[in-house]
């Protein structure tokens, strides 16, 4: 029975390559292998300063060489002979435009374990529970929510009674 080890790519077990001298941690498989080389060279970018600079190197000189440009002008033919694409692509984009014009961000976003940029003044406060509707915010939920009211003497009752 073969040894086996599970791959850090597909996360399937996979029979050991025994020709392999290091211990296997990547079946054979094209999307396996490039993960491997991704991972690779995410390390020796990380811990090798030469590497690093000599990929930039290699990054300013294709650039330098036309490459950009070339892309950039086989989008614009592409867009040319593909009207269709083109119509669709805008409508997509209006409806997204609109949608965000739409959504304002202080209503949408709640994040709650923010301080307010005044500071809340000293004195007693009553606290009560607020509902949210998690389906039309987006919320960090690491924190309470709740209703700070100002009690002031007389209108202490007034308030407490008042959520």
């Amino acid at each position: 029975m073969p040894i086996t080890f599970q791959c850090r790519g597909c996360k399937q077990d996979q029979d050991l390559n025994p020709r392999l001298k290091s211990p296997q941690q990547y079946c054979g498989e094209d999307d396996c292998q490039r993960e491997r080389k991704r991972v690779w060279q995410q390390d020796k970018r990380r811990s090798d300063e030469a590497y690093r600079r000599r990929q930039h190197a290699g990054l300013v000189q294709w650039r330098s060489e036309d490459h950009g440009l070339r892309l950039s002008r086989y989008q614009q033919q592409y867009r040319e002979s593909h009207p269709k694409y083109v119509e669709k692509n805008r409508a997509q984009r209006r409806r997204r435009n609109r949608a965000r014009r739409n959504r304002d961000a202080s209503t949408k976003i709640v994040k709650m374990d923010a301080l307010p940029q005044t500071p809340v003044p000293s004195g007693f406060y009553l606290l009560t529970p607020c509902s949210l509707d998690a389906s039309t915010k987006i919320v960090k939920m690491d924190a309470f929510v709740v209703a700070l009211q100002v009690v002031h003497g007389d209108n202490a009752s007034a308030n407490a009674a008042s959520p």
